[in-house]
């Protein structure tokens, strides 16, 4: 069987019942459950969740910011940094690997000697 060009998607629109459990299950049980219950995949179902503004996006990092993760890597544990940051331990090991890769100094490997 040839594929037709363009291809279609399975696409059906979104019930004013399926929003309502959407926004009222969000961010209390987990996304997998969420759309299974609502019959849809789960990266459809965080677009949606963010077309109906549930979802809060990415905070953009600041200079003041990076800074500070600069600053604080160097003497206390990420878990630590991103508690004061008001950031994920995981926003904060992103940030650290991109400014890495691109090339900032700042965010080299920190290595430890044994027995320190």
């Amino acid at each position: 069987m040839e594929a037709t060009w363009p291809l279609t998607h399975n696409r059906r629109p979104w019930t004013e019942v399926q929003d309502d459990v959407l926004r009222e299950a969000y961010g209390k049980a987990p996304v997998e459950r969420i759309a299974k219950v609502l019959g849809r995949t789960v990266s459809a179902t965080v677009v949606h969740a963010r077309k109906l503004g549930l979802t809060k996006g990415c905070r953009v990092w600041t200079a003041e910011e990076i800074d500070r993760l600069a600053e604080f890597r160097s003497h206390m544990t990420m878990r630590e940094a991103s508690g004061l940051m008001g950031r994920s331990e995981w926003a904060c090991q992103r940030k650290v690997l991109d400014m890495r890769k691109a090339g900032d100094e700042r965010f080299k490997r920190i290595r430890k000697r044994r027995g320190e």
